[in-house]
């Protein structure tokens, strides 16, 4: 999800986040609990980072080492996005959740008002929350 693929430094501030919270916990018992959770989640987290940085590697090895550089012809492009299954309306937010063998997934984007110029097309801005 969310391009969202995990970093490196995403894990440490979810893990300083946590730490956090768990300095609010009343009671030695209950706190080291949590530490210990912040820790195995952070050591998750940190596994996760390396498996998607192998799988990245194994692809780009077999797709070789050309770039990915395909012709973009602004008149290829329509100026109205009108899918049915993707409307892209400003204003708009998308909220995508699953359960995963990891946990539950949950992925947030906010359609803006805002268009960038990129390559000679109209592109509608995009914000991951």
């Amino acid at each position: 999800m969310r391009g969202h693929f995990k970093t490196s430094s995403g894990a440490q501030s979810d893990y300083s986040l946590a730490l956090g919270k768990c300095d609010n916990i009343s009671g030695p018992v209950m706190a080291k609990a949590c530490q210990q959770q912040a820790s195995a989640d952070r050591k998750d987290a940190l596994q996760t980072c390396n498996d998607q940085y192998d799988a990245r590697q194994a692809v780009c090895q077999r797709l070789g080492g050309a770039p990915y550089d395909p012709p973009i012809e602004p008149a290829n492009f329509v100026a109205k996005i009108d899918n049915p299954y993707f409307p892209l309306t400003p204003g708009t937010m998308f909220i995508y959740e699953g359960q995963t063998a990891q946990g539950l997934e949950h992925e947030e984007f906010f359609v803006t008002y805002n268009t960038r110029m990129i390559l000679g097309v109209t592109c509608i801005v995009i914000c991951y929350l």
